[in-house]
């Protein structure tokens, strides 16, 4: 599992930074990598952080939606995006790799839904060019993430799984 992790960062990595200040005060690879050898919990992985980060910068981006939105637009962003490390956590916490995956399946699924809120939220007004485009490459970079993710954990399983 560690190898795995470890080529889930790796991919991440060279992905562009989007979330660089989570990065920046690494001087290297293996310095930026040391944290996810021992990976006890959901905590831990840096795809989860990410994507704590990414519900915050909704939640704040939607509290200047109009207030007819609170059951709308806004509840619905703010659902979805809590929705995506929630389901990170819950399929690392399960002791299945399918179950895994899955979980995974509907981060990445939350993340499509929270992509078309966002565009109909500047397409409303709600949201500025420079907001929403910093939301929206967010939104990809984390689908990039979760997509390497379960590609990693799929080749794993894959492997395991193979007769001599």
């Amino acid at each position: 599992m560690d190898e795995l992790l470890k080529n889930e960062f790796d991919e991440a990595v060279e992905h562009t930074d989007l979330f660089d200040q989570r990065t920046s005060s690494y001087s290297s690879i293996e310095e930026a990598r040391a944290p996810y050898r021992t990976i006890q919990d959901y905590r831990d992985l840096r795809v989860w952080q990410l994507a704590m980060d990414f519900a915050i910068a909704i939640y704040q981006s939607t509290n200047a939606f109009p207030t007819d939105e609170r059951f709308g637009l806004t509840s619905q962003l703010r659902r979805a995006a809590v929705s995506v490390p929630s389901n990170i956590a819950e399929g690392n916490a399960r002791n299945s790799t399918a179950d895994y995956l899955r979980f995974l399946r509907i981060s990445r699924g939350s993340l499509a839904e929270i992509n078309t809120h966002l565009l109909i939220a500047k397409r409303l007004g709600y949201l500025d060019d420079g907001s929403s485009s910093s939301l929206l490459s967010k939104t990809d970079e984390l689908m990039r993430q979760l997509t390497s993710m379960h590609s990693a954990i799929e080749r794993s399983a894959a492997g395991n799984n193979r007769s001599p």
